[in-house]
């Protein structure tokens, strides 16, 4: 039997018109659009120093470097994460230390993170799952209270907003690493910043991006030449993907709203059942959780029968082969929770027609469900 065709994907990168003649510029010597992505980025992050990286992985890496992580130092971070997240840590000789996840947001729990704060604890990095800063603020008050420099994992953060404090996601710890990768509903083919919102950090922050060297002093006129004054490395973003970032955050407000419109539409279609239920708030992603990993599986496949990618997530990395040798016991929601995340196609440019059909395959798949999984009924009418 032929598998059927995908009618829609899980993600299509989406480029406004515009990146294309920004690319030829750029291509023929002229880089005045690439460099502009650097100054949009700040006027997002309400003036804070930002620095374009050539993807998150290498920002989250610049961060912990800035944090002065050593051997045996540890580094507070959610297992459900991405890998390099951790391997950043690693790579530093840092120890990480997982903290289980609130199975409402899929972000860090405060109280779990708390207990394990150590003489050796370095740094929290905290992932706004989705681009949802949900449970941030009790971090950040652990963090100072603690004296231990907090990260924002926003990968997803761009155009999201910290309800706690309504500043844009990326602009509360003392550093934010967002994503601008092909996978991201605002992205520049693969790209990264570092967003550093604490002024303390900011001169060191310019030494480690221009490779350990202090020419940005030098360029300031504040010495006669640069030198060699610290670790560093070469994180910076190419013009070519700059200049793709600079047509996408020009055209943020109308990106947003196709999002919007395909959340509102989603919200207004699909609905809560006894196999899965709906995201209450708008993110960067639109997501079912699912009543048990069995329909997760069994709901990816029925969608793709007809013809819709949905993919499920990160795999925890306390039990991971190489991650459990950090792990110190179980996480359980964690481990439970990751298992019924499946993630719907939503992009910019995702069209009412293929809007309508991801609806419509979802309604065959309830069918297809509810014949195989009637407990799942009968379950929820207990709790009722």
């Amino acid at each position: 039997m032929k598998d059927t065709p995908i009618r829609v994907r899980f993600n299509i990168p989406y480029y406004p018109e515009h990146a294309s003649t920004y690319l030829d510029q750029v291509v023929s010597g002229d880089e005045a659009k690439a460099d502009q992505a650097a100054a949009l980025l700040q006027r997002y992050s309400l003036g804070s120093q930002v620095f374009l990286t050539g993807n998150c992985s290498s920002a989250i890496l610049m961060s912990l470097i800035i944090a002065d992580v050593r051997a045996g130092d540890e580094v507070i971070v959610s297992s459900y994460t991405f890998v390099t997240v951790v391997n950043a840590i690693r790579l530093l000789g840092g120890v990480p230390v997982y903290a289980d996840i609130e199975s409402a947001s899929m972000n860090l729990d405060a109280m779990d993170v708390e207990r394990r704060i150590t003489a050796k604890t370095k740094s929290i990095i905290f992932m706004s799952y989705g681009g949802d800063s949900t449970g941030l603020a009790p971090i950040k008050a652990l963090a100072v209270a603690h004296d231990l420099l907090l990260i924002e994992d926003a990968a997803y953060g761009y155009m999201m907003e910290d309800v706690a404090t309504s500043r844009p996601v990326g602009t509360i710890g003392d550093m934010a690493c967002m994503s601008f990768d092909r996978t991201k509903p605002y992205q520049c083919v693969q790209g990264g910043a570092l967003i550093v919102n604490n002024a303390n950090l900011i001169d060191k922050a310019h030494d480690i991006y221009n490779y350990g060297t202090n020419r940005s002093a030098h360029m300031a006129g504040h010495t006669a030449y640069y030198e060699w004054v610290s670790l560093g490395f070469k994180f910076q973003m190419n013009a070519l993907n700059a200049c793709v970032l600079t047509a996408v955050l020009q055209q943020s407000q109308e990106i947003k709203q196709m999002l919007w419109g395909i959340y509102q539409h989603y919200s207004d279609m699909i609905h809560e059942c006894p196999w899965y239920g709906v995201q209450p708030q708008y993110t960067n992603q639109f997501l079912l959780v699912c009543s048990t990993p069995e329909v997760r599986e069994a709901l990816k496949k029925l969608l793709l029968d007809q013809g819709v990618q949905a993919f499920s997530h990160y795999e925890p990395l306390h039990v991971s082969p190489y991650g459990k040798a950090f792990c110190d016991g179980a996480l359980p929601v964690t481990e439970v929770a990751s298992k019924k995340v499946l993630r719907l196609p939503f992009y910019p440019g995702l069209n009412a027609e293929d809007q309508a059909h991801v609806c419509e395959a979802l309604k065959l798949a309830n069918a297809g469900l509810s014949a195989t999984y009637p407990a799942e009924i009968s379950q929820l009418e207990d709790r009722m």
